[in-house]
């Protein structure tokens, strides 16, 4: 509704010397901002799509790349300008000033990047810590210090680790769903898997990189 908001406390926002120590969250766009959302109950809500563009219910803005890349006339503050005036159209905007801070980028094409909530794959590293921790007192790590001290520092504060990517050349995680049922299988290797796959009497075993499993003399 119109005034679906609330106000909340977190220990994450910096106040510094200027501000009114109060900012927006989105839980759907930020991980401290999603465990905040989550602890109070507030939903994960997405008004941007996938591709960067506002959903088509964001009605003064709907198709708008929320961060362009700086192209021609078209630079990353486009949308920025357009809610500004927005809000200043209905008597809304209680300031405006330019200020300069550190933006992620994408390091291939430089296009700004945005935190996107998906559905994922996680390994609940929690529930195994302590193995994890006992195993890792029996590496020899070289030099030593890596083991006491990132990794074994690591496997400490350890949480919840997502394995699974939204890229065409990712490794394909060994994960079959049944869409019928709901039904999950997952495998542990490639001759576990085999044995699922239907007998067709293909001698060939075809993954997303067009790499054969009877590749022995370079057929592939």
């Amino acid at each position: 509704g119109e005034h679906a908001w609330t106000v909340l406390h977190a220990d994450f926002v910096e106040v510094g010397e200027e501000g009114t120590g109060i900012v927006h969250i989105a839980p759907a766009y930020g991980e401290d901002d999603m465990k905040l959302g989550q602890a109070h109950g507030i939903p994960v809500k997405h008004h941007v799509t996938e591709s960067g563009h506002f959903e088509d219910f964001v009605t003064d803005f709907a198709g708008q790349l929320v961060k362009p890349k700086d192209e021609g006339d078209i630079t990353h503050m486009d949308a920025d300008i357009e809610v500004i005036r927005a809000l200043a159209a209905r008597g809304r905007l209680f300031a405006k000033e330019k200020i300069s801070h550190s933006y992620p980028h994408c390091w291939r094409c430089d296009t700004p990047l945005l935190n996107y909530a998906t559905t994922s794959w996680f390994v609940d590293v929690p529930q195994i810590k302590d193995q994890l921790l006992a195993a890792n007192n029996t590496v020899g790590w070289v030099p030593g210090h890596v083991g006491e001290n990132r990794f074994g520092k690591w496997l400490e504060g350890a949480r919840d680790w997502a394995v699974s990517r939204q890229r065409y050349w990712g490794a394909p995680l060994p994960i079959w769903r049944n869409t019928a049922n709901g039904q999950v299988k997952i495998f542990g290797s490639l001759a576990e898997l085999q044995k699922h796959v239907p007998d067709y009497g293909n001698q060939f075993f075809i993954t997303r990189h067009a790499e054969s499993a009877f590749n022995t003399k370079g057929v592939l």
